[in-house]
């Protein structure tokens, strides 16, 4: 682990967890650093401690929000901690909460021990030692100046010694949750797994109704490559605390990286509506709305949150992403250069970038950014996949299936990738490969509607037509609007000599009348001569085929055969096997059609 990334770790987040409780304010106190604190009315502590907890939550959810949660081929703990993007420790956090609202009160140790906590805040470690050893000879019954001394060793690296601090502060105070979050954080910063989640799960049995805890478990959760149980931990602290945005925006970005779609934006909306004014809500819903093709509310929510603070470069980098798939590529490699300008070792403006400099045409650019990415970040399956990507730009499947291959070793339980593998080999009119990714997405995510109707397509491709039905069956259903779910459907039916003129109406009806390919459709359904249609789009395209020639040709090619007009057929098929890219649905049919025709 990076020492800069573990600095920041122990600064900027394990700090935190030493000098905040994380008591939730309807339950009784739980004072962080002494429990012989009785100058301090109960009413006042709770107030701290929930300010504390909202602290904590914050700082947790920020790091969540701007870190996609990936992990190692090796499946490693912590497979690089430098994936923990961009967190800035707050500006106002140079004197401590607990010391603010206590200092008044507080005794000659308590005030050593505060201070001490303040000086490892400003990364003043012999300050902090100094004042903590002075808290723990005034009061060696008091477990705040063991607890202190801990994060100094633990922001020195020295784990054995945080966990020899931590341990003393457990026997003075057995029943305290803080040392076990420590000795937790200890095990999450030195990649034990098992030591993490034996501690966090103590404190958890001990208190099931700390939100922040949850928090601490989510984030050791998203480090480990376990974000559907991080966002378990995350829908908890959402029962706990209804009221909190910051449970909503991790729950947001934890269901975007589980691919959850739509399914995703009510915890993003909730956010945003219960914390207008917080920058990490608008960026998480940003990153949603970008995952779901939404680029105009993606670049709307990612500058509501770069005006609310200038200097996240992940938001940056989102807008970047947005823009550059909204077709405003010079845009948006400036936003990636003002991403990298804030932290040059991010993980994001790569993939932004190498889609921007593919789609200008400056491919082989893209790919050596992409390159160099992979040799910085080779656990992040995103910059595989973007490489693999512009590989297929320049027609080479080969290096492309094994970039999709590679993303696949990294988190091997995310259908989207199977996926994108499947349409590599359809690409390169590898059926069988396609339709056995295909099945896997579908073991994955049941509701993954593409993966429903690229696998139809696949065993159409191969000929086999009643496997194929019941895919795009299933595709209708779980996307009844898609004309091309429907028109495969008609399709397949008719290969299988099957009447559907009842089914495909009632489908063809749910159907946007204003939006192509509703002619096709219209043609199928003998609403529309297919000589008028082949006209219509020739005039259109100006006698320069494109890709609404290509359909066209294809889907009346189809529908001839239907008719028993093979020889009206093949030229319109050839001419589509021809002309229609290899991976597109069109390009799919027309080539296997082809094939049978000659």
């Amino acid at each position: 682990m990076p020492v800069l990334v573990r600095k920041r770790l122990v600064l900027s987040l394990l700090f935190l967890f030493g000098m905040c409780s994380v008591a939730d304010p309807a339950l009784p106190p739980k004072l962080p650093l002494t429990q012989t604190m009785p100058s301090i009315a109960p009413e006042k502590a709770a107030e701290t401690n929930a300010q504390a907890r909202d602290h904590i939550l914050d700082a947790i959810t920020q790091l969540i929000v701007e870190y996609p949660p990936v992990v190692s081929g090796e499946r490693s703990f912590v497979p690089n901690v430098r994936g923990i993007l961009f967190f800035r420790p707050s500006a106002d956090r140079t004197e401590s909460d607990i010391s603010r609202a206590f200092a008044a009160n507080l005794g000659d140790s308590e005030a050593h021990g505060a201070r001490g906590l303040e000086f490892i805040a400003q990364g003043k470690p012999k300050d902090a030692v100094e004042e903590l050893s002075a808290a723990i000879a005034l009061d060696p019954d008091s477990p705040s100046g063991h607890l202190g001394l801990a994060w100094v060793h633990l922001f020195g690296e020295d784990g054995a010694g945080a966990s020899v601090e931590f341990d003393k502060a457990l026997k003075i105070a057995p029943k305290s949750p803080e040392p076990l979050w420590g000795k937790a954080m200890v095990a999450l910063v030195l990649g034990n797994q098992s030591d993490f989640f034996h501690n966090v799960d103590a404190v958890i049995v001990a208190d099931p109704n700390a939100p922040v805890v949850y928090a601490i478990r989510g984030m050791g959760n998203v480090l480990s490559g376990k974000p559907e149980r991080a966002a378990q931990d995350y829908e908890q602290i959402v029962r706990l605390l209804p009221q909190s945005a910051d449970g909503y925006a991790g729950l947001c970005t934890l269901y975007n990286f589980l691919d959850r779609g739509n399914r995703g934006l009510a915890p993003c909306d909730a956010a945003v509506k219960l914390r207008p004014d917080w920058a990490p809500a608008y960026t998480a819903r940003a990153s949603t709305y970008e995952d779901i093709s939404d680029m105009p509310r993606a670049i709307a929510d990612a500058t509501k949150a770069i005006e609310l603070d200038p200097t996240s470069a992940f938001t940056y980098g989102i807008r970047c992403g947005a823009l550059t798939q909204s077709r405003h590529y010079e845009q948006g490699i400036a936003d990636c250069d003002k991403a990298d300008a804030l932290a040059p070792e991010n993980t994001i403006t790569p993939l932004a970038r190498g889609i921007a400099l593919t789609e200008l045409g400056r491919t082989q650019e893209a790919i050596d950014v992409l390159t160099r990415a992979i040799a910085r970040f080779p656990f992040m399956a995103e910059t595989y996949m973007d490489r693999g990507n512009a590989y297929a730009q320049l027609g080479k499947w080969n290096e492309a299936i094994a970039d999709w291959t590679s993303a696949i070793g990294k988190t091997p339980e995310r259908a989207l990738l199977y996926t994108g593998r499947g349409a590599m080999y359809l690409m390169k009119s590898d059926y069988a490969n396609a339709a056995s990714d295909y099945r896997r997405a579908i073991e994955i995510d049941p509701y993954a509607a593409d993966a429903h109707g690229r696998l139809g397509m696949s065993l159409f491709a191969l000929g086999r037509f009643r496997d194929a039905k019941p895919e795009f069956e299933k595709r209708v259903e779980l996307d009844p609007g898609s004309a091309y779910a429907v028109i495969w459907l008609h399709l397949a039916r008719a290969k299988l000599h099957e009447t559907d003129d009842q089914e495909f109406q009632t489908n063809a009806a749910r159907l946007q009348r204003r939006r192509w390919p509703i002619e096709i459709v219209d043609m199928l359904a003998g609403k529309l001569a297919p000589e008028k249609l082949l006209a219509m789009v020739a005039q259109a395209e100006n006698g320069k085929p494109g890709n609404f020639s290509c359909e066209t040709d294809f889907y009346t090619g189809e529908f001839y055969l239907t008719q028993n007009r093979r020889d009206e057929a093949r030229p319109l098929i050839q001419t589509a096997a021809r002309l229609c890219p290899g991976g597109s649905a069109a390009g799919i049919g027309a080539s296997a059609e082809a094939k049978s025709l000659n």
